[in-house]
């Protein structure tokens, strides 16, 4: 037979059970008192982590950032709308407490998505990348001594001169060979010529001074047309005695960078000589590369025929040059290692929530 409880064990086992409920009653307040609220801290911080999800999920498969700022990203994703079409996505915040953080795609409407934001931060790891490439650059020269006559070496010479005018003309032929070239030459421009000249006895008209192509292959004469403006010297700028007299020279570009030789043509403009061109002459002439010619009836025909070496104008012809040249240029470009987010979606800064994603594609992005 069971015994029966005596009044002590009754009433030691209700304390029991009342300790029992009481633990569970207070285990249960805490529990409730723990739940989030729409008010209170806690509450803020579990809604504002649902928006930063989302802008999370965007970086996360973004495959560019054009727009990466401390509360604004543009970035683009793959195709939502069916169309084929990236999407161009923004978030932005104004930064005024309180208003809300916005999400616009494709230049859209802007859509709320958190109505109350107290503080955006986004922040972006970077990974950096050097190219260094061979970029084709346009180069160009400055001013440099393109052909010379200057007398020759080991001959003694004498002098002569010709009175140009209308009619009497004079030529130096020459090639461009005081300046190495460049094999990627694009233009050759002559801007000055310095001649050995004086002062003329008979008219003031002065004289032109123009660049002519040669009238042949081989040939020393110059042909009929010039290149350009060319120049021009007045007789006051002219001595008694023989000298070297600068002329610039406009609008002399040649047509042809890789052709060399040509001949530089003084011609006087009235019918008395003004100027005089004075060249050197001598039987011991050395054959070289420029050849002093006359002519006496404005360019039909040139002298002397024979022993054409023996006669030069001295010269000094400048000018610059175009190229190209594959210069050697770095570059620097930026992708997304990952991104971070923080959020503050309450008053107090214990509202925040902070989350951060990495960028599966590695989109470009701009530099900090």
């Amino acid at each position: 037979m069971r015994r029966a409880f005596s009044m002590i064990e009754l009433v030691l086992g209700m304390a029991v059970a009342s300790l029992t409920m009481l633990a569970i009653a207070s285990s249960l307040m805490l529990s409730a008192k723990a739940l989030p609220t729409a008010r209170g801290s806690t509450g803020a911080t579990t809604l504002g982590s649902l928006p930063a999800q989302e802008l999370l999920d965007d970086l996360r498969v973004a495959t560019a950032v054009s727009e990466a700022a401390a509360r604004s990203v543009t970035l683009t994703v793959a195709d939502r709308t069916g169309d084929g079409e990236a999407e161009t996505i923004r978030y932005a915040w104004s930064g005024v407490a309180g208003e809300a953080l916005t999400r616009s795609m494709n230049g859209g409407a802007a859509e709320v998505v958190t109505p109350e934001v107290y503080g955006l931060a986004l922040d972006y790891s970077r990974e950096t990348t050097v190219t260094n490439t061979q970029v084709p650059t346009a180069m160009t020269s400055g001013t440099v001594l393109m052909a010379q006559f200057a007398g020759w070496s080991g001959v003694t010479s004498t002098t002569a001169s010709v009175g140009v005018t209308s009619a009497t003309w004079a030529s130096e032929a020459f090639t461009i060979d005081r300046v190495s070239l460049p094999a990627t030459v694009t233009a050759v421009r002559l801007t000055r010529v310095d001649l050995m000249m004086k002062q003329g006895l008979l008219s003031t008209s002065g004289a032109t001074v123009t660049i002519h192509p040669r009238r042949a292959v081989g040939a020393v004469q110059p042909a009929a047309s010039a290149i350009g403006v060319g120049g021009t010297v007045f007789p006051a700028i002219l001595g008694a005695s023989a000298g070297m007299v600068p002329v610039a020279l406009v609008g002399v570009t040649l047509p042809d960078p890789t052709v060399l030789n040509y001949c530089v043509v003084v011609k006087g403009l009235g019918v008395g000589a003004s100027c005089e061109v004075v060249y050197d002459t001598s039987s011991s002439a050395p054959v070289d590369s420029t050849v002093f010619q006359m002519s006496a009836n404005a360019g039909s025909t040139w002298t002397p025929s024979t022993n054409t070496q023996r006669n030069d104008l001295r010269f000094a012809l400048y000018g610059e040059y175009d190229w190209t040249a594959s210069v050697a240029q770095s570059s620097t470009s930026y992708a997304l290692r990952s991104a971070t987010v923080r959020l503050q979606t309450g008053q107090d800064s214990g509202s925040a929530s902070v989350a951060s994603v990495v960028a599966l594609n590695k989109p470009p992005i701009p530099g900090p």
